[in-house]
C-alpha cells in the first residue's frame, strides 16, 4: 500500500509541474521580451543596406528613426537583462524579396500566433542606451532584425498584461498582431532563424520616458532623443513545425 501511495504522489507532482509549465508558457512571468516606444525625435537617414535573412538576401533603404525597443519583463517578471536595446528605423524596399518569407505559426509566452507576412516595416539595429550624456559605448555584437508587417488574417492573443522596463510598470491591452521580426546579417552570412512578434496595444495612462542617448551597432550615435509613449509589446517567438 505504501508503494502505491508513493507512486500516486509522484504522478500528482509531475502532473502539477506540467500544469504549472503550461501556465507559465501562456501567461508568464517571463523576462526576456521587449516594449517598443515611439521616438518623438525622428532623425532622417539616407542609408542603403544589404541584408541576409534565413530566406534570402537583398537591399533595403533606411529613411528615418522611429522606435526604441527596450528590454522588458511580462506579468510579474523584471527584465532578464538590461541589454540589448534596438533602434527601429523606417525603410523603403529595395531588391529584398518579401515573398520568400513563408506563412508562419509561432509559439510565444502569451499564446499561439498565426502570422501572414506582408511588406517590410522596420529595421532594428542593436543599440546601447544612456539616460545622461555622453552617448554610451557601442553594444555587444548582436544580430539586427528585419520586420515584416502582418497582413490581414494574422491572429494572436488579445489580453491585458503587466510590463516592467527601465522606465516603469504599465498595463497594456493587446489589440492584434502588428509585425514580426527575424534576425538578419549585414555580412552575407545566413543567420539562425530567430523571431520576435510585436502586438498593437492600448495603455492608459500613458508613460512618457525621459530623453535617451543611443549608440547603435551599425548606424552611429544619436544624442538627446526625445521619446513618446509605448507603441507595441514584443515577445520572443518559436516557429512551430
Amino acid at each position: 500500500m505504501s508503494s502505491v501511495r508513493t507512486f500516486v504522489a509522484i504522478v500528482a507532482v509531475v502532473a502539477g509541474l506540467a500544469t504549472h509549465a503550461a501556465a507559465q508558457q501562456q501567461c508568464g512571468p517571463c523576462g526576456s521580451d521587449w516594449v517598443a516606444y515611439e521616438m518623438k525625435d525622428k532623425i532622417s537617414l539616407n542609408t542603403p543596406l544589404t541584408v541576409t535573412s534565413p530566406f534570402t538576401s537583398g537591399s533595403i533603404f533606411l529613411t528615418k528613426t522611429h522606435r526604441l525597443l527596450v528590454p522588458a519583463g511580462l506579468n510579474g517578471a523584471g527584465p532578464a537583462s538590461p541589454e540589448p536595446h534596438y533602434l527601429g528605423v523606417e525603410l523603403l524596399p529595395g531588391t529584398y524579396d518579401t515573398t520568400t518569407t513563408p506563412l508562419l505559426t509561432f509559439t510565444t509566452a502569451l499564446g499561439t500566433v498565426t502570422f501572414k507576412p506582408g511588406q517590410l516595416k522596420f529595421f532594428y539595429d542593436p543599440s546601447s542606451k544612456s539616460l545622461t550624456p555622453p552617448v554610451p559605448p557601442a553594444p555587444q555584437p548582436t544580430a539586427p532584425k528585419l520586420c515584416f508587417a502582418a497582413r490581414s488574417g494574422s491572429t494572436g492573443p488579445k489580453s491585458k498584461l503587466t510590463t516592467v522596463d527601465q522606465f516603469g510598470t504599465q498595463q497594456p491591452s493587446l489589440t492584434g498582431v502588428d509585425y514580426a521580426c527575424v534576425d538578419v546579417s549585414l555580412d552575407g552570412s545566413i543567420p539562425t532563424e530567430n523571431w520576435m512578434v510585436c502586438f498593437n496595444q492600448k495603455t492608459r495612462p500613458a508613460l512618457f520616458p525621459p530623453d535617451v542617448w543611443l549608440t547603435t551597432q551599425d548606424l552611429g550615435s544619436f544624442p538627446d532623443i526625445r521619446m513618446d509613449p509605448l507603441d507595441e509589446v514584443c515577445v520572443q517567438a518559436q516557429v512551430q513545425p
